[in-house]
């Protein structure tokens, strides 16, 4: 899960950004959190990779949090948006870009509660992977997954922060999750189509912290040049 704070206030930053990592850490679940000063930097996170989640301050000095919600609002891939102020007036002017939520910084306690409704609203109609890593069960949502990849006989799975390791091939992974969202590039190659960036003849591109290449396979290149145009919201005529 891709997390996006954004708050021209540092220390809040900091300790806000502990505080979240702290309630998904006690849930066991991974999250890439990303820090913001500002509506410009945040935009440009958001460019580099789509977010699930956006804890948005409203009251900042360049860009409003407002002015910020309704860029966002225009994005294919809108995130959750979750407006943080401590100006509580502003909360029925927040409705008109349908906020997920309205955490006030005075109210950080209802926090936890905010993050169990969030991850129930993501979960509703996604889908988990689960596998067993190091004798530990691992959960993770699949929009969080990059790619799966096939050495020898083990898989390594890749999230934008972590690869974990583990025995399986990956024929029966392409079984067992059967996603419109994930397409087999390669023989040893099973991408989430979210992260497609750019498409030739030899290679796929995935937006990550650094671009990530992937081979394409000639007797796959179809089955991949179609999921990348309906990726991209448009089918290929």
């Amino acid at each position: 899960m891709r997390i996006l704070l954004c708050d021209d206030n540092e220390a809040f930053l900091y300790h806000f950004g502990r505080a979240i990592m702290t309630e998904f850490a006690q849930r066991e679940i991974t999250v890439d959190l990303r820090r913001c000063d500002g509506g410009a930097r945040l935009l440009e996170e958001i460019d580099r990779s789509p977010a699930d989640v956006v804890f948005l301050d409203i009251d900042m000095p360049e860009a409003n949090g407002f002015t910020i919600a309704a860029q966002l609002s225009g994005r294919p891939q809108k995130p959750l948006l979750i407006f943080t102020t401590s100006m509580e007036d502003l909360v029925f002017d927040s409705f008109q870009f349908q906020p997920f939520w309205f955490l006030r910084k005075n109210h950080l306690e209802e926090l936890p509660v905010v993050i169990d409704k969030l991850l129930a609203a993501l979960r509703q109609g996604q889908q988990e992977y689960s596998v067993v890593v190091n004798d530990v069960t691992r959960r993770f949502l699949l929009d969080d997954i990059l790619y799966f990849e096939s050495k020898g006989h083990y898989i390594l799975l890749h999230t934008a922060g972590d690869t974990h390791r583990f025995r399986a091939k990956l024929d029966d992974i392409v079984a067992q999750l059967n996603s419109p969202d994930f397409i087999r590039c390669h023989n040893s190659y099973y991408i989430n189509c979210r992260y497609m960036k750019t498409l030739d003849k030899q290679n796929v591109t995935l937006r990550a912290k650094k671009e990530i290449i992937i081979p394409v396979s000639r007797s796959r290149w179809q089955d991949t040049q179609d999921a990348f145009f309906r990726s991209k919201g448009s089918l290929k005529q």
